[in-house]
């Protein structure tokens, strides 16, 4: 008797739902495990327990218990995990170096983008046309920023002195920081023109 047929004749009471049970119930993951959800969910998983539990499936071994998305979300709650992950960015991503210089060297970048295409169009990856793509594909790459609106093409100012503010009280920091929102503003938008 297929199962179809079983259900005709049985009551309401016999076809109830059956709740779902998570898959890792009372399964206790090793700190490696939560280590690399850290890692997984602070970079390419983009944050989402949902894009970190699949990424997890994937790298799993066969009948290897992997944590669910309300685990992850659990984890990355009580453990502080958006605080770790921008730490994490702030410190390894960016090696040191300072926002001005980030863009700074998305703006050389750039300029170095123009001279490759440059290249290609006068000839000069003749008979080398492998590395010639590959140049012009991270050239056009590097031009994305530029197209998406998240490099202007100005050199980046420096960036100005801070000055001491702790002696000031909350309306006189209020106002500094209205101030430089405006200049800012003012900047983009001239900059764009």
């Amino acid at each position: 008797m297929s199962a179809m047929e079983r259900d005709r004749g049985a009551t309401m009471a016999e076809r109830a739902l059956v709740p779902l049970v998570r898959a890792d119930t009372g399964v206790r993951h090793s700190e490696e495990v939560k280590t690399r959800a850290f890692v997984l969910w602070a970079t390419v998983g983009g944050r989402s327990a949902t894009a970190t539990r699949r990424l997890l499936e994937a790298e799993a071994d066969e009948g290897q218990a992997v944590p669910t998305d309300r685990t992850i979300r659990t984890w990355a709650a009580a453990d502080g995990w958006a605080a770790q992950a921008d730490g994490l960015w702030g410190d390894v991503a960016t090696r040191g170096k300072t926002l001005h210089d980030l863009k700074l060297l998305m703006f050389t970048n750039f300029v170095l983008s123009q001279e490759v295409k440059r290249d290609a169009m006068t000839g000069a990856y003749a008979g080398r046309e492998a590395a010639g793509v590959l140049a012009l594909k991270a050239g056009e790459l590097s031009d994305r920023l530029v197209e998406r609106g998240v490099l202007t093409l100005a050199v980046p100012a420096p960036p100005q002195e801070q000055a001491d503010e702790s002696q000031l009280s909350r309306r006189e920091r209020e106002a500094l920081a209205d101030e430089r929102i405006a200049r800012h503003w003012a900047d983009r938008r001239q900059a764009s023109t």
